[in-house]
């Protein structure tokens, strides 16, 4: 295993150790709700006992009885929670209450929160605040979170940097702790594709300036650096064994030598760390994927790994909370990211091998009964008979869990089946999604076609395979979806949105950001119809929601993209715009501004103008992002494509990256071969998903990026990390002697068993899961997934709105 977590969860505990230790002797816990399955998900009841902690509570609006003199609260730092806490202290201040109080704030403190605390008169006085971080929760064997909902409103709508460089820190320490490879971090390829990945790429290069992998000085030592000014409230555990600058000479020796480091380099290679922010691909979270594992998240409802059936559906043999562990279920591995279509057929087949293995059970104890007297036990012959009996017991334990597992998938998937049935209506969901891709790919999404028939591949005729491995060509002009109020998706939004007592506002505000975003903007008639019917829907309340959202770019009038700001759009600051874009929005400008165009204006709505492709229209052909073969493609039949989560119409577009990022890294090297040993039939089927660096480049500056990123893919620099802290333009570094640090050449990487590390500042999808897991098996990777949060299609809009409103209520 590549990736060993036992280091990451002890690190975490003498965290707790720690900051517990700053409230000596016996206290109470209380805990805001919102972290309490977080906790309970790192930390077990035994754990908080040798803490000396008694008892948990939630945090309620009253304080607790005075019979208890030390409370720790543990709460997130938002300006709610800080007040629950400030209220406790005033009522026991008017009942002349002692108490001893720690205040922990999850993830850490923020200069808000204690400024709230002092300007009230409490900190100081029998009360201590401290910052605890819980890392990352491991959802599986291949998914952490940092559990961190509010990364994505907090950056991306008002440009606080302080998450995305908390979770740098956190990634840092993850490649640290679980990599295998001496070299990490230092020694790992990092690729940053967004703003909000500098910021973390800026959290890695601090993190190994604070665990002492870098020394500032040639003159100060390990142990002395570790004591200057640079202290890291990270706790490495065996960071003494380790030899930070053997390393980095180690690394600098690997990367300037040729075939003697080259045996170390390939059984312990350091991971290749693709860090995607969210800004640069809304598409994907706002579309349904079809894999089980994420329709369950859908409509249920996965809580760090944790699902909740309503109770009505819990009974004996059906639990009603159940953990998504894959290395403690049987079947769940097997089944989370097989498309819905096949779910029921293979549940069905396993309760029947399993009805089989309790028959056979059944039948064992019958002969038991029949050949076995009482008296046979205190014989010489009932040692065997009791030892039989005890193979039986050992079988009947496995038998039940398994039952239980798939009476839980079976009712999850009558769960999802009824919700998308009936309340979701899944067949106009899923039509309305697919006329949005044909309208933004400009007509060559690929569409599966009726009267296909269905054989195999062994059968199909060489036009007929050349033709379904041809990729999509480069489509027209974006269709007119984005102006039609009369459309099937624009129809279904409007009867989402005045329907159903206002339950399905934010459905129908999803269609409208999945064409916003497919379009670059929608009509400036469509944009006012569709307020209004929001506004009249939620009331005045959703106009801060509609001003986030249209400030990240998901919810706009396409006359208005230019004026939004760029740092809170996917464009990024300072990067070039596409020229045809622009020279677009400059006459819808002049038009709207100048009154003698009004005939323009007429002509313009009877959408007699010539149109112009998306940024999506073009990424669609640049990135291969619909793949014909798998859109037609029977359920039943082998899985060819990552976009099957999608049913062969999308792909991830870090999906895409990743998998180019890292045949590009192939391709540098001068001793790693890039074909890989499956064989010619299914090369033929992937090779056109391997998209080439041209292709890779110009998608990249179509996503907003700059002309330097794009042509180095990323690529972040780790050989100078003192840079963070003082600055490139400090005339300290011109006196000071820089460290030892490894060349600029990053190492390159390997064709089988290469450690991949995926970053998501901003949150991902299970269907984005599903789709990277596909990928690292047909590559042969070795995969892990770290992510702020997780997301269900209604999350972004949610956060955006939620963030929002927050900020105009305080």
């Amino acid at each position: 295993m590549p990736f060993a977590t036992e280091y990451l969860r002890q690190s975490v505990l003498s965290d707790f150790g720690k900051v517990f230790s700053m409230l000596p002797g016996e206290k109470i816990l209380l805990v805001d709700p919102q972290l309490l399955k977080a906790i309970d998900r790192v930390a077990t009841m035994s754990i908080l006992r040798q803490l000396a902690v008694t008892k948990v509570f939630k945090i309620a609006e009253s304080p607790p009885k005075a019979d208890y003199e030390r409370i720790a609260y543990i709460i997130p730092p938002e300006f709610s929670s800080c007040i629950s806490v400030i209220k406790h202290c005033e009522v026991d201040q008017s009942k002349n209450i002692k108490r001893i109080r720690l205040i922990i704030f999850v993830p850490k403190e923020t200069v808000a929160m204690k400024y709230l605390l002092e300007s009230r008169g409490f900190l100081g006085r029998h009360l201590c605040t401290a910052s605890l971080s819980l890392g990352w929760i491991q959802l599986d064997t291949d998914l952490f979170t940092l559990n961190l909902p509010t990364l994505f409103p907090d950056f991306y709508l008002y440009k606080d940097y302080c998450w995305p460089h908390y979770m740098g820190m956190e990634l840092g320490r993850l490649l640290k702790l679980t990599s295998e490879s001496d070299l990490a971090p230092m020694g790992c390829r990092i690729h940053a594709f967004g703003e909000a990945s500098y910021a973390v790429a800026a959290g890695i290069r601090l993190y190994c300036i604070q665990s002492g992998l870098v020394n500032v000085d040639r003159k100060a030592t390990t142990n002395e650096y570790s004591q200057s000014s640079y202290q890291s409230n990270i706790f490495v555990p065996n960071e003494s064994t380790l030899t930070p600058t053997s390393s980095l000479r180690r690394l600098g020796s690997q990367s300037s030598s040729s075939s003697a480091s080259l045996s170390t380099i390939a059984t312990c290679p350091p991971p290749l760390v693709l860090i995607f922010s969210r800004d640069l691909d809304y598409i994907t979270p706002l579309l349904v994927p079809m894999t089980f594992e994420a329709l369950i998240h859908e409509v249920v409802g996965i809580e760090l790994g944790q699902v909740e059936l309503p109770p009505e559906c819990a009974d004996e043999s059906t639990p009603q909370k159940q953990v998504l562990d894959s290395t403690k279920l049987h079947y769940y591995k097997d089944i989370r990211d097989v498309h819905i279509s096949r779910v029921h057929s293979l549940l069905l087949d396993w309760r029947g091998k399993l009805q089989d293995s309790c028959g056979d059970l059944e039948m064992q104890l019958a002969s038991y009964k029949q050949h076995t007297s009482l008296t046979s036990l205190h014989t010489i012959g009932g040692t065997k008979n009791t030892s039989n009996l005890q193979n039986v017991n050992a079988r009947l334990g496995p038998l039940l869990a398994k039952r239980r597992e798939l009476s839980f998938l079976l009712t999850c998937l009558e769960q999802v089946l009824y919700a998308m049935a009936i309340k979701e209506r899944v067949e106009d969901l899923r039509t309305a999604q697919s006329l949005l891709l044909q309208s933004g790919s400009g007509g060559a999404l690929a569409v599966g076609q009726i009267g296909i028939p269905s054989v195999d591949d062994d059968s199909e005729s060489s036009t007929d395979r050349k033709r379904k491995s041809t990729p999509v060509s480069a489509g027209g002009p974006c269709g007119n979806l984005s102006d039609d109020i009369n459309s099937l998706p624009m129809r279904l939004a409007m009867e989402w949105l005045t329907t159903h007592h206002g339950d399905h506002v934010i459905d129908g505000l999803r269609l409208l950001a999945l064409n916003c975003v497919l379009h670059d903007g929608l009509g400036d008639e469509l944009y006012e119809v569709m307020s209004r019917a929001v506004m009249h829907a939620a009331g005045q309340i959703t106009f801060p929601m509609l001003e986030a959202l249209r400030s990240l770019g998901l919810l706009c009038r396409r006359s208005k993209i230019p004026q939004v700001s760029s740092s809170k759009t996917s464009l990024g600051n300072n990067h070039p715009i596409d020229p045809q874009s622009s020279m677009l929005t400059n006459q819808t400008d002049n038009v709207t501004k100048n009154p003698s165009h009004a005939l323009s204006r007429t002509v313009a709505k009877l959408k007699l103008t010539h149109r112009q492709k998306s940024r999506y229209n073009y990424l669609h052909h640049l990135l291969q992002l619909s793949n014909w073969n798998q859109a037609n493609r029977h359920v039943d039949r082998t899985v060819v494509s990552p976009t099957y989560v999608y049913s062969g119409q999308h792909c991830p577009l870090v999906v895409r990256l990743l998998e180019s990022v890292w045949s590009a890294g192939l391709l540098d090297s001068k001793f790693q071969s890039v074909k890989s040993d499956s064989s010619a039939s299914e090369q033929n089927q992937v090779d056109f998903e391997l998209i080439g660096q041209p292709q890779l480049i110009e998608a990249l500056k179509r996503m907003g990026l700059s002309v330097e990123v794009a042509t180095n893919l990323g690529l972040v620099n780790l050989c100078d990390p003192t840079l963070t802290a003082a600055g490139y333009q400090n005339d300290i570094f011109l006196t000071k002697n820089r460290p030892n640090a490894p060349p600029p050449h990053p190492l390159t990487l390997v064709s089988t068993g290469q450690p991949v590390v995926v970053a998501f500042p901003g949150g991902c999808t299970y269907g984005e899961v599903a789709a990277l897991r596909f990928v690292a098996t047909r590559r042969r990777w070795n995969l892990l997934i770290a992510t702020s949060c997780m997301l269900a299609s209604r999350d972004l809009l949610q956060q955006a709105g939620k963030a929002a409103m927050n900020v105009n209520s305080v």
